[in-house]
């Protein structure tokens, strides 16, 4: 049972930002970084966390980068009951808050929970437009759950979100 279910609940998003991603290499193009060792650390870690609190999704949208999918591969271990539920979306690398809302409104309106791993800024500002919550920053691994009392994700407004919960691996202590 999701322990974060409120009963209102129609459609349920979480935005999660991809975990710390290397630098090692300037000649790696930036879609191309992949998870260092902290990304790696902490990725599975908050992927369980959130597995313990009982969330599960219909669908996680990832962007194409390479650290973004693969912090999305370990939610999807976690939090999906089946593994083609997980999805590149290349509209999510680097989208602006009106990229990641025109993307989530052509969500087909049988996904309940949706997952979307992707790069700030746009998810930091995104969360904070859709909740009323000001969020200063999402942190690399962060994620951020907010519940909407609507039928279609095309319903989806500026401040029409309830923001449910809101982690990171450093508030965790991980």
């Amino acid at each position: 049972m999701d322990v974060l279910l409120d009963k209102k609940l129609m459609k349920r998003l979480i935005l999660a930002r991809h975990a710390k991603s290397s630098w090692d290499s300037v000649a790696v193009a930036d879609i191309d970084r992949p998870l260092n060792k902290r990304g790696f650390k902490n990725a599975p870690v908050m992927a369980k966390h959130l597995g313990e609190l009982g969330l599960t999704v219909d669908l996680i949208l990832s962007s194409p980068a390479s650290r973004a999918y693969s912090t999305a591969e370990y939610y999807a271990q976690e939090l999906l009951a089946s593994r083609d539920k997980l999805r590149i979306d290349d509209a999510i690398y680097l989208a602006s808050q009106n990229d990641l809302f025109e993307i989530i409104s052509e969500v087909p309106d049988d996904i309940s929970r949706l997952m979307v791993v992707g790069h700030n800024p746009g998810m930091t500002s995104f969360a904070s437009l859709l909740s009323q919550q000001y969020i200063d920053n999402i942190p690399t691994c962060g994620v951020a759950v907010i519940d909407f009392e609507i039928d279609s994700w095309s319903q989806i407004k500026n401040t029409s979100g309830k923001m449910m919960y809101f982690e990171y691996p450093e508030k965790l202590s991980i």
